[in-house]
């Protein structure tokens, strides 16, 4: 069995409504995206999938999706709000289908944007996606094996 990692980073505010503590405030993080691939056998060339191929296709989405954008809940009132709709990246903030915790950033990546962005052959699986918000903190979502 092999696997391959690639690190993806985007910039993005979030806030979490029903957090009792400061990350119920509007705030940004660096986010690094850890993704993990594996096959039990190596392509053509020698690779689980290609490094660049990863970043194309899933940096791509972050990049034109969450980079420099706010993820707001999408029961968040804010996203209501003129003045945050005018300030965020197209005019429109993303709209998560769930408290945009770490966690739950890994899980809809997992679950909804690699199977749509990334061009998987038969014998490539995902097998988490890891988002660190901090240094040291970090949400994890893992395919169902």
């Amino acid at each position: 069995m092999f696997e391959l990692v690639r690190l993806l980073e985007f910039d993005a505010g979030h806030r979490l409504v029903r957090h009792r503590g400061k990350c119920q405030a509007l705030h940004g993080h660096r986010y690094k995206v850890e993704v993990v691939f594996k096959a039990e056998e190596l392509d053509g060339v020698g690779r689980v999938i290609d490094f660049g191929l990863v970043k194309e296709q899933i940096g791509t989405w972050l990049e034109e999706n969450f980079d420099h954008n706010m993820i707001l809940s999408h029961d968040d009132p804010l996203l209501l709000n003129i003045e945050i709709r005018a300030a965020c990246k197209k005019g429109i903030p993303f709209a998560f289908p769930y408290p945009p915790s770490a966690e739950n950033i890994a899980r809809y990546i997992g679950e909804k944007v690699i199977p749509k962005v990334v061009d998987m052959r038969s014998e490539l699986s995902l097998v988490e996606v890891g988002i660190w918000e901090t240094p040291n903190c970090k949400g994890v979502w893992r395919a169902e094996a």
